[in-house]
């Protein structure tokens, strides 16, 4: 064996989970700007909340491509706004599925406060 072949194939394995986990977080991402989209109650924070979330995950990827940072530190970061994504998803879903709901009038008198609260949290999780 070559010396230092392994930890090329080390640094290889942590590339290939970093990109692994940076299309995880781009597939959330896309998600969460289709439920922004649709979200019916504080459009403008929703959309905040997608610039943010897409201001994140770019900023990832500009690191991933720089020779100078440890892809853990990357691949720590792309796992993050993944969760962070997904949890923002899950706050949005009921709100974007009300927009084609009937309750729409019911669930914005019951939601607000709440949901604005859930909002501005999960774009400080994003940040």
């Amino acid at each position: 064996m070559i010396c230092g072949s392994s930890s090329a194939l080390d640094h290889f394995g942590k590339l290939e989970h970093v990109n692994i986990a940076l299309a995880e977080a781009h597939d959330q991402v896309l998600q969460l700007q289709a439920l922004g989209s649709l979200s019916c109650f504080y459009k403008r924070k929703c959309l905040d909340l997608v610039t943010s979330a897409n201001y994140s995950l770019g900023c990832l990827a500009r690191a991933q491509r720089a020779a100078f940072v440890n892809p853990a530190q990357v691949l720590d970061g792309a796992k993050r706004l993944t969760h962070a994504a997904g949890h923002a998803c899950k706050i949005l879903r009921p709100c974007a599925a009300a927009r084609e709901s009937q309750w729409h009038h019911i669930l914005t008198a019951l939601r607000r406060h709440a949901l604005w609260q859930l909002i501005s949290d999960a774009q400080h999780e994003i940040e």
